[in-house]
């Protein structure tokens, strides 16, 4: 394996570490694991979808939620073509956010987002499903979607790295709080 490739996997390995520890809550050891095997294969580089997965955990890690759902876990939902949460659909992690455990659930037409905490929103989303998505009033994180600017937190490639922008108005109307660590790492915040 080429020393760059391993360096670079070294380097996004300790980045994923020093944020975990800098949100001043230690995740359980499934979610470390599950984020380092993302990021440290000796035998592939990480993938892009891969990535996204991570940046989607660290970022619901740092939401407090004003009303959040009356259920034993935290719902977080998929709709429309999102990589990343297709990696945390498929690979199925063990993730407590806020001592509750994470269940991650995809929405089709046979089943309404009412129960959810949050939704992840990939690509191939109208204007029909959009204003479905506002209806429910809930978090809505942007990964590959067709409408960045409609959701309180939008995904997006910048070089090699992953970023994100978040949008306090949207997150507010949605019942919840971004951390002030979190913001911090946006690359932009608009309020």
């Amino acid at each position: 394996m080429p020393y760059a490739l391993v360096a670079k996997i070294r380097r996004k390995e300790s980045n994923i570490r020093k944020w975990l520890i800098a949100s001043g809550q230690w995740a359980s050891r499934s979610v470390i694991c599950l984020l380092l095997a993302l990021c440290s294969s000796a035998h592939a580089q990480v993938s892009e979808p891969q990535l996204r997965a991570g940046v989607i955990v660290g970022v619901l890690r740092y939401v407090k939620w004003q009303s959040p759902p009356a259920t034993p876990t935290l719902p977080v939902c998929g709709m429309g073509d999102s990589p990343g949460f297709r990696v945390l659909l498929q690979s199925k992690p063990k993730i407590t956010i806020g001592g509750r455990a994470v269940e991650f659930r995809e929405l089709d037409g046979s089943n309404n987002g009412d129960g959810c905490a949050a939704v992840i929103v990939g690509a191939n989303i109208n204007g029909k499903g959009l204003a479905y998505l506002k209806k429910l009033a809930l978090l809505s994180i942007c990964d590959t979607c067709n409408f960045p600017d409609q959701h309180a937190i939008a995904l997006f490639m910048s070089g090699q790295r992953i970023r994100f922008s978040a949008d306090m108005a949207l997150a507010q109307s949605a019942g919840v709080q971004f951390d002030a660590a979190m913001l911090e790492l946006a690359a932009k915040v608009e309020r």
